[in-house]
């Protein structure tokens, strides 16, 4: 009965369901190397279409395990949707074996727990290029 009290007088947030939705995304820096990369994103809410934040991202894989050099801190980071479209919203990345970093929104589509993801996120250092996302995660 105790370990039931203690259950109730845990706040929502602490017994929402989170959810991890991976997959294959091609990644690329400027005119530097085109990376195959399994891509994995943590979600605040049980399904794509339900969350709000994207707790964590992470890449792997890859030429070399190059995916693993490309970082993404700052999260969380707000998803907006509204018509099949999935933006995330202001992700930074950190890309630590090509010169320059990127900053940008991540953007796509998303049905029936698929994440479509076709985003150009911009240089942040002028000359060094943008960085282009392309895959899915489920």
């Amino acid at each position: 009965m105790a370990a039931g009290a203690a259950l109730c007088a845990l706040p929502a947030t602490a017994m929402a369901q989170s959810s991890t939705i991976s997959g294959t995304v091609q990644v690329q820096k400027g005119t530097g190397p085109q990376l195959t990369c399994t891509a994995t994103a943590d979600l605040n809410g049980p399904t794509p279409e339900t969350s709000t934040e994207v707790t964590g991202f992470t890449l792997s894989g890859g030429l070399f395990g190059l995916c693993a050099t490309v970082q993404f801190p700052n999260t969380p980071h707000t998803i907006t949707q509204g018509g099949g479209n999935f933006t995330v919203d202001d992700v930074y990345a950190d890309t630590t074996f090509t010169a320059g970093d990127c900053q940008g929104d991540l953007t796509g589509t998303v049905s029936a727990g698929v994440v479509s993801v076709n985003a150009v996120l911009p240089e942040v250092d002028p000359g060094t290029g943008d960085c282009t996302v392309v895959g899915t995660l489920s």
